[in-house]
Protein backbone atom coordinates (compact mmCIF):
# COMPACT_ATOMS: atom_id res chain seq x y z
CA UNK A 1 0.00 0.00 0.00
CA UNK A 2 1.48 3.17 -0.37
CA UNK A 3 0.70 7.15 -0.04
CA UNK A 4 0.46 9.81 -1.79
CA UNK A 5 2.36 13.14 -0.82
CA UNK A 6 0.96 16.94 -1.20
CA UNK A 7 -2.89 16.48 -1.18
CA UNK A 8 -3.76 19.18 0.26
CA UNK A 9 -1.43 19.68 2.43
CA UNK A 10 2.27 19.67 3.10
CA UNK A 11 4.61 16.62 4.43
CA UNK A 12 5.97 17.07 7.70
CA UNK A 13 9.22 15.10 8.08
CA UNK A 14 9.54 12.03 9.98
CA UNK A 15 11.40 12.89 13.20
CA UNK A 16 14.90 10.90 14.23
CA UNK A 17 14.90 8.57 16.58
CA UNK A 18 15.90 10.29 20.40
CA UNK A 19 19.19 11.14 21.25
CA UNK A 20 20.89 10.24 17.39
CA UNK A 21 22.56 13.43 18.12
CA UNK A 22 24.30 11.75 20.40
CA UNK A 23 24.25 7.74 19.39
CA UNK A 24 24.62 8.09 15.61
CA UNK A 25 27.75 8.13 14.39
CA UNK A 26 27.86 8.27 10.57
CA UNK A 27 30.54 7.68 7.77
CA UNK A 28 29.56 9.97 4.81
CA UNK A 29 30.59 8.09 2.12
CA UNK A 30 30.61 10.30 -1.36
CA UNK A 31 32.79 10.47 -4.59
CA UNK A 32 33.25 14.16 -3.62
CA UNK A 33 32.91 14.52 -0.28
CA UNK A 34 35.08 16.70 2.08
CA UNK A 35 38.79 15.34 2.14
CA UNK A 36 38.59 16.59 5.88
CA UNK A 37 35.89 17.90 7.98
CA UNK A 38 37.13 21.39 8.46
CA UNK A 39 37.46 21.76 3.92
CA UNK A 40 35.82 24.69 2.31
CA UNK A 41 33.04 24.17 0.07
CA UNK A 42 33.93 23.69 -3.73
CA UNK A 43 32.60 26.12 -6.13
CA UNK A 44 29.03 25.69 -7.38
CA UNK A 45 29.60 24.87 -10.95
CA UNK A 46 32.48 22.16 -11.49
CA UNK A 47 33.40 22.22 -14.90
CA UNK A 48 34.06 18.41 -14.90
CA UNK A 49 32.02 17.16 -13.12
CA UNK A 50 28.98 19.71 -13.05
CA UNK A 51 27.01 20.54 -9.44
CA UNK A 52 27.89 17.44 -8.53
CA UNK A 53 31.17 18.29 -6.15
CA UNK A 54 28.56 21.13 -4.49
CA UNK A 55 25.69 18.94 -3.92
CA UNK A 56 28.40 16.36 -2.04
CA UNK A 57 29.29 19.03 0.12
CA UNK A 58 25.87 20.17 0.54
CA UNK A 59 24.36 17.14 2.04
CA UNK A 60 27.50 16.88 4.22
CA UNK A 61 26.56 19.96 5.50
CA UNK A 62 22.83 19.07 6.39
CA UNK A 63 24.09 16.08 7.74
CA UNK A 64 26.10 17.97 10.32
CA UNK A 65 23.00 21.09 10.64
CA UNK A 66 20.90 18.30 11.95
CA UNK A 67 23.86 18.28 15.02
CA UNK A 68 25.26 14.34 14.05
CA UNK A 69 28.13 13.03 14.14
CA UNK A 70 30.05 12.87 11.11
CA UNK A 71 33.18 11.61 9.20
CA UNK A 72 33.56 12.02 5.31
CA UNK A 73 35.17 9.63 2.93
CA UNK A 74 35.26 9.49 -0.65
CA UNK A 75 35.19 4.97 -1.02
CA UNK A 76 34.84 1.52 0.40
CA UNK A 77 38.39 1.66 1.69
CA UNK A 78 37.31 4.21 4.30
CA UNK A 79 34.54 1.84 5.51
CA UNK A 80 36.71 -1.37 5.43
CA UNK A 81 39.40 0.88 7.32
CA UNK A 82 37.45 0.98 10.61
CA UNK A 83 33.57 -0.29 10.17
CA UNK A 84 33.34 -0.89 14.01
CA UNK A 85 34.16 3.32 14.37
CA UNK A 86 30.42 3.50 12.70
CA UNK A 87 26.62 2.84 13.44
CA UNK A 88 25.42 3.72 9.80
CA UNK A 89 26.77 4.55 6.58
CA UNK A 90 25.24 7.46 4.89
CA UNK A 91 26.48 6.83 0.88
CA UNK A 92 25.60 8.62 -2.14
CA UNK A 93 27.84 6.46 -4.33
CA UNK A 94 26.24 5.29 -7.29
CA UNK A 95 29.27 4.07 -9.43
CA UNK A 96 33.04 2.38 -8.23
CA UNK A 97 36.24 2.07 -11.20
CA UNK A 98 35.13 -1.32 -11.29
CA UNK A 99 32.63 -3.22 -13.13
CA UNK A 100 29.27 -3.80 -10.84
CA UNK A 101 30.43 -1.43 -8.78
CA UNK A 102 26.89 0.06 -7.54
CA UNK A 103 26.35 -2.80 -5.05
CA UNK A 104 29.51 -2.60 -3.32
CA UNK A 105 28.75 -0.33 -0.14
CA UNK A 106 25.85 -1.60 0.18
CA UNK A 107 26.64 -5.98 0.47
CA UNK A 108 29.93 -4.32 2.29
CA UNK A 109 27.82 -3.15 5.08
CA UNK A 110 25.43 -5.87 4.92
CA UNK A 111 28.63 -8.14 5.68
CA UNK A 112 29.62 -5.66 8.42
CA UNK A 113 26.20 -5.70 10.18
CA UNK A 114 25.83 -1.57 9.34
CA UNK A 115 22.83 -0.21 8.86
CA UNK A 116 22.75 2.13 5.27
CA UNK A 117 21.36 4.17 2.96
CA UNK A 118 19.47 3.40 -0.12
CA UNK A 119 18.11 -0.61 -0.20
CA UNK A 120 19.59 -3.85 -0.03
CA UNK A 121 22.28 -5.22 -2.62
CA UNK A 122 20.04 -7.56 -4.33
CA UNK A 123 17.36 -4.56 -4.76
CA UNK A 124 20.33 -2.62 -5.66
CA UNK A 125 21.10 -4.59 -8.37
CA UNK A 126 18.09 -5.01 -10.05
CA UNK A 127 17.39 -1.15 -10.23
CA UNK A 128 20.80 -0.88 -11.65
CA UNK A 129 20.88 -3.60 -14.20
CA UNK A 130 18.74 -1.60 -17.05
CA UNK A 131 18.16 -5.00 -19.06
CA UNK A 132 17.18 -7.20 -15.98
CA UNK A 133 14.91 -3.98 -14.45
CA UNK A 134 13.40 -4.03 -18.25
CA UNK A 135 12.55 -7.97 -18.06
CA UNK A 136 11.49 -8.00 -14.35
CA UNK A 137 8.72 -4.78 -15.48
CA UNK A 138 7.69 -6.83 -19.02
CA UNK A 139 7.61 -10.26 -16.35
CA UNK A 140 4.79 -8.25 -14.70
CA UNK A 141 2.57 -6.95 -17.73
CA UNK A 142 4.23 -3.36 -17.52
CA UNK A 143 5.00 -1.65 -21.36
CA UNK A 144 8.89 -1.92 -21.41
CA UNK A 145 10.79 -0.25 -24.82
CA UNK A 146 11.74 -3.42 -26.86
CA UNK A 147 15.64 -4.07 -26.24
CA UNK A 148 18.58 -6.37 -26.75
CA UNK A 149 21.83 -6.26 -24.45
CA UNK A 150 25.56 -6.56 -25.70
CA UNK A 151 28.08 -7.81 -23.37
CA UNK A 152 30.93 -7.91 -25.71
CA UNK A 153 32.53 -7.00 -28.96
CA UNK A 154 31.54 -10.80 -29.95
CA UNK A 155 28.44 -10.34 -30.10
CA UNK A 156 27.82 -7.42 -32.10
CA UNK A 157 27.18 -9.38 -35.51
CA UNK A 158 23.60 -10.27 -33.93
CA UNK A 159 21.25 -7.67 -34.55
CA UNK A 160 18.54 -6.56 -32.72
CA UNK A 161 15.18 -8.39 -33.45
CA UNK A 162 13.55 -4.62 -34.42
CA UNK A 163 13.89 -1.92 -36.70
CA UNK A 164 15.91 1.01 -35.72
CA UNK A 165 16.06 3.90 -35.40
CA UNK A 166 17.86 2.56 -31.80
CA UNK A 167 19.05 4.31 -28.32
CA UNK A 168 22.68 3.04 -27.51
CA UNK A 169 23.33 3.19 -23.97
CA UNK A 170 25.36 1.47 -20.68
CA UNK A 171 23.10 -1.61 -19.47
CA UNK A 172 24.15 -0.30 -16.09
CA UNK A 173 24.59 3.13 -13.75
CA UNK A 174 23.30 6.26 -13.37
CA UNK A 175 22.99 10.08 -14.38
CA UNK A 176 22.62 8.52 -18.53
CA UNK A 177 26.53 8.40 -18.26
CA UNK A 178 28.05 8.47 -21.84
CA UNK A 179 24.29 9.30 -23.34
CA UNK A 180 24.32 13.00 -25.66
CA UNK A 181 22.80 13.21 -28.69
CA UNK A 182 24.97 10.59 -30.32
CA UNK A 183 23.25 7.90 -28.33
CA UNK A 184 20.33 8.11 -30.80
CA UNK A 185 21.65 6.07 -34.08
CA UNK A 186 19.09 6.10 -37.37
CA UNK A 187 20.83 2.88 -39.12
CA UNK A 188 22.25 -0.60 -36.90
CA UNK A 189 25.68 0.35 -38.52
CA UNK A 190 26.11 3.63 -36.65
CA UNK A 191 24.34 1.66 -33.52
CA UNK A 192 27.26 -0.99 -33.49
CA UNK A 193 30.14 1.62 -33.95
CA UNK A 194 28.01 3.39 -30.97
CA UNK A 195 28.19 -0.43 -29.02
CA UNK A 196 32.16 -1.18 -30.07
CA UNK A 197 32.80 2.46 -28.79
CA UNK A 198 31.16 1.87 -24.97
CA UNK A 199 32.79 -1.46 -24.50
CA UNK A 200 36.35 0.38 -25.35
CA UNK A 201 35.35 2.28 -22.30
CA UNK A 202 34.32 -0.90 -20.16
CA UNK A 203 30.43 -1.11 -20.43
CA UNK A 204 28.02 -3.28 -21.13
CA UNK A 205 25.59 -2.22 -23.24
CA UNK A 206 21.84 -1.67 -23.86
CA UNK A 207 20.25 -0.88 -27.62
CA UNK A 208 16.37 -0.39 -27.49
CA UNK A 209 14.33 1.32 -29.82
CA UNK A 210 14.47 4.80 -30.23
CA UNK A 211 11.04 6.51 -29.55
CA UNK A 212 10.42 10.46 -30.01
CA UNK A 213 8.98 11.91 -26.70
CA UNK A 214 9.81 12.68 -22.88
CA UNK A 215 10.23 11.18 -19.79
CA UNK A 216 8.33 11.40 -16.56
CA UNK A 217 10.07 10.47 -13.56
CA UNK A 218 8.34 9.69 -10.25
CA UNK A 219 10.11 9.99 -6.76
CA UNK A 220 8.79 7.90 -3.65
CA UNK A 221 10.03 7.84 -0.50
CA UNK A 222 10.09 4.56 0.98
CA UNK A 223 9.38 3.40 4.98
CA UNK A 224 6.52 0.66 5.74
CA UNK A 225 4.33 2.77 3.79
CA UNK A 226 6.18 4.44 0.64
CA UNK A 227 4.67 7.70 0.30
CA UNK A 228 4.40 9.14 -3.90
CA UNK A 229 5.39 12.82 -4.49
CA UNK A 230 4.25 14.99 -7.22
CA UNK A 231 5.94 13.52 -10.57
CA UNK A 232 8.18 15.76 -12.54
CA UNK A 233 7.91 15.65 -16.63
CA UNK A 234 10.86 16.21 -18.16
CA UNK A 235 11.46 17.56 -21.65
CA UNK A 236 15.08 17.99 -24.18
CA UNK A 237 15.98 20.35 -26.52
CA UNK A 238 18.26 17.70 -27.82
CA UNK A 239 16.90 15.44 -31.35
CA UNK A 240 14.36 12.69 -30.34
CA UNK A 241 13.98 14.41 -26.82
CA UNK A 242 17.08 12.72 -25.56
CA UNK A 243 18.09 13.40 -22.27
CA UNK A 244 21.57 13.63 -22.07
CA UNK A 245 24.40 13.01 -19.19
CA UNK A 246 25.38 16.72 -19.74
CA UNK A 247 21.90 18.18 -19.20
CA UNK A 248 21.61 16.16 -15.65
CA UNK A 249 24.89 17.35 -14.46
CA UNK A 250 23.78 21.26 -15.71
CA UNK A 251 26.93 21.10 -17.88
CA UNK A 252 24.40 21.17 -20.71
CA UNK A 253 20.95 23.29 -21.92
CA UNK A 254 18.31 22.46 -23.56
CA UNK A 255 16.35 20.57 -20.45
CA UNK A 256 13.20 21.36 -18.84
CA UNK A 257 10.68 20.23 -16.16
CA UNK A 258 7.77 20.48 -14.68
CA UNK A 259 5.79 18.90 -12.04
CA UNK A 260 2.35 16.70 -12.09
CA UNK A 261 -0.02 16.33 -9.11
CA UNK A 262 -0.13 11.99 -8.35
CA UNK A 263 -3.25 12.64 -9.47
CA UNK A 264 -2.66 13.73 -12.61
CA UNK A 265 -1.19 11.07 -13.66
CA UNK A 266 -2.57 8.57 -16.11
CA UNK A 267 -4.24 6.13 -14.47
CA UNK A 268 -2.39 3.05 -16.04
CA UNK A 269 1.01 4.91 -15.45
CA UNK A 270 0.01 4.90 -11.67
CA UNK A 271 -1.05 1.33 -11.49
CA UNK A 272 2.55 0.59 -13.43
CA UNK A 273 4.13 3.24 -10.21
CA UNK A 274 2.29 1.18 -7.04
CA UNK A 275 3.07 -2.42 -9.02
CA UNK A 276 6.74 -1.61 -9.17
CA UNK A 277 7.13 -0.31 -5.64
CA UNK A 278 5.42 -3.23 -4.29
CA UNK A 279 8.04 -5.49 -6.40
CA UNK A 280 11.36 -3.62 -4.98
CA UNK A 281 10.88 -2.95 -0.61
CA UNK A 282 12.46 -2.06 0.57
CA UNK A 283 14.35 1.41 -0.07
CA UNK A 284 14.48 3.72 1.40
CA UNK A 285 13.72 6.51 -1.71
CA UNK A 286 13.50 5.63 -5.53
CA UNK A 287 12.91 7.13 -8.63
CA UNK A 288 10.71 5.76 -11.36
CA UNK A 289 11.38 6.98 -15.31
CA UNK A 290 9.12 6.36 -17.81
CA UNK A 291 9.46 7.35 -21.68
CA UNK A 292 6.17 8.79 -23.27
CA UNK A 293 5.28 8.48 -26.91
CA UNK A 294 5.06 11.37 -28.72
CA UNK A 295 2.56 10.14 -31.09
CA UNK A 296 0.68 7.49 -28.99
CA UNK A 297 0.98 8.87 -25.33
CA UNK A 298 1.92 5.65 -24.18
CA UNK A 299 4.35 4.96 -20.97
CA UNK A 300 6.87 2.61 -21.23
CA UNK A 301 9.14 1.90 -18.27
CA UNK A 302 13.16 3.16 -18.81
CA UNK A 303 14.67 2.64 -15.61
CA UNK A 304 14.55 2.48 -11.80
CA UNK A 305 17.18 4.92 -9.62
CA UNK A 306 17.86 3.95 -5.56
CA UNK A 307 20.46 6.50 -5.73
CA UNK A 308 19.12 9.95 -6.94
CA UNK A 309 20.75 13.07 -6.34
CA UNK A 310 18.24 15.06 -3.40
CA UNK A 311 19.28 18.30 -4.42
CA UNK A 312 16.44 20.88 -5.53
CA UNK A 313 18.23 21.07 -8.77
CA UNK A 314 17.18 17.82 -9.75
CA UNK A 315 13.88 15.79 -10.02
CA UNK A 316 13.58 14.24 -6.23
CA UNK A 317 14.09 17.14 -4.32
CA UNK A 318 12.50 19.53 -6.64
CA UNK A 319 9.47 17.50 -6.27
CA UNK A 320 9.49 16.82 -2.52
CA UNK A 321 10.27 20.65 -2.22
CA UNK A 322 7.30 20.75 -3.76
CA UNK A 323 5.49 19.30 -1.18
CA UNK A 324 7.38 21.10 1.81
CA UNK A 325 10.31 19.12 2.37
CA UNK A 326 13.40 21.48 1.88
CA UNK A 327 16.83 19.32 1.95
CA UNK A 328 17.18 19.26 5.53
CA UNK A 329 13.38 18.11 5.91
CA UNK A 330 14.24 15.45 3.12
CA UNK A 331 17.62 14.23 4.20
CA UNK A 332 16.09 13.94 7.90
CA UNK A 333 13.11 12.63 6.25
CA UNK A 334 14.94 9.39 4.33
CA UNK A 335 17.52 9.22 6.95
CA UNK A 336 14.60 8.29 9.96
CA UNK A 337 12.71 6.34 7.44
CA UNK A 338 15.96 3.93 6.83
CA UNK A 339 16.73 3.96 10.50
CA UNK A 340 13.40 2.61 10.86
CA UNK A 341 13.92 -0.06 7.90
CA UNK A 342 17.05 -1.48 10.02
CA UNK A 343 16.01 -0.94 13.45
CA UNK A 344 16.90 -4.01 14.96
CA UNK A 345 20.43 -3.48 13.84
CA UNK A 346 21.22 -0.16 14.76
CA UNK A 347 19.72 -0.60 18.15
CA UNK A 348 22.59 -3.57 18.73
CA UNK A 349 25.14 -1.74 17.60
CA UNK A 350 23.96 1.75 19.98
CA UNK A 351 24.43 -0.71 22.28
CA UNK A 352 27.31 -2.47 22.04
CA UNK A 353 29.67 0.41 20.43
CA UNK A 354 30.61 3.32 22.64
CA UNK A 355 30.73 7.01 20.95
CA UNK A 356 33.95 6.62 19.39
CA UNK A 357 34.08 9.16 16.17
CA UNK A 358 34.84 12.69 16.13
CA UNK A 359 32.31 15.46 16.20
CA UNK A 360 33.15 17.04 12.73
Amino acid sequence: MTQVGGTGSNLSPKQLPDGAETTLRILYLAPHAPEAPNTPPPPEMDSRFGLQPHYHYSIYRVLLDLGLTVTPGRDAADLMRDPGAFNYVFTLHNRGRHRNSEVLISALCEHAGLPYLGAPPNMRALAEDKWLTKRTAAAMGLSVIEGCAYRDHSELDREPGFPGPFMVKPRFGAASEHIGADAACIRWESARDRAAHLFDLGEEVLVERLIDGHDITVPVLGGLTPCILPAVEIHSALPHGVVSHGQKRALEEGRSRKLIPVGELPVGLRRAVDSLIEEVMPFDYLRIDFRIDARSGMHHLLELNQCSSLSPSNALGASAASVGLGTQDLVQHILALSLERQWDRYQRLTKNQAPDARRS
